[in-house]
């Protein structure tokens, strides 16, 4: 017959980690945790768009591209503009989208 068990099983109390506590390296300390890389990131996403939207914008002003007027090349100055319009555009939107959301 088998003798029961007698054992006492301790229970530790478990860790719960919030996913911004998370350290990426052990001992990196401040610098690299999730928290603190989530902030960098943003601030470089509109830092990025702010200014991909204000060079868009500044080319789109100025026009000053070369003369396209006969040759091949003579729907570039309107594909320029479009180009230009869309991409300020798309940083203008994306811009509102976070003004919005935060």
């Amino acid at each position: 017959m088998a003798k029961p068990n007698n054992r006492v099983v301790q229970k530790f109390p478990s860790r719960i980690w919030a996913t911004s506590d998370v350290p990426l390296l052990r001992y990196a300390g401040w610098v690299l945790l999730l928290r603190n890389i989530n902030k960098l990131l943003y601030w470089l996403q509109l830092l990025s768009a702010t200014t991909c939207a204000s060079l868009s914008l500044l080319r789109f002003i100025q026009q000053d591209y070369v003369d396209f007027s006969d040759g091949p090349d003579k729907n570039q100055k309107p594909a320029l503009n479009i180009f230009y319009g869309l991409a300020s555009v798309e940083d203008l939107l994306f811009l509102m989208e976070k003004a919005y959301w935060e």
